[in-house]
């Protein structure tokens, strides 16, 4: 029987702690209008959100950003793969290459800044 600290983690992508405003527009057929939330984390493949709209798995949103430092918008298409209270998982289903290319400039912008001292 495997623990539940001993599941592998399946991301693809290495995941970056972020604070980051975006916007969703969730495809419900109703009203298509943003809605504000905030990336937490963020990789290639997708990105945690904070969000209080209530989505269901699977539920297919627009997803944008701006990154710091870039001056292109981020949009991508993605596809809820886990809600819980305040928050959700993105996985990005589509994503023009002019956005994959900017995403990997900023994370290795953040490989590159020096981790901060611990202790004091």
């Amino acid at each position: 029987m495997l623990q539940a600290n001993a599941l592998v983690n399946r991301r693809s992508s290495h995941r970056y702690t972020v604070t980051l405003a975006a916007e969703i527009v969730v495809y419900d057929g109703n009203d298509d209008s943003p809605c504000d939330a905030t990336l937490r984390d963020l990789s290639l493949g997708g990105a945690s959100v904070d969000f209080s709209e209530r989505l269901r798995l699977g539920q297919r949103v627009r997803v944008s950003f701006q990154l710091p430092g870039h001056d292109v918008r981020v949009e991508a298409d993605a596809v809820v793969r886990w809600a819980s209270a305040g928050q959700v998982g993105l996985q990005f289903a589509s994503m023009s290459p002019r956005y994959t290319w900017s995403l990997n400039r900023y994370f290795a912008a953040l490989d590159e800044q020096p981790v901060a001292a611990m202790g004091g």
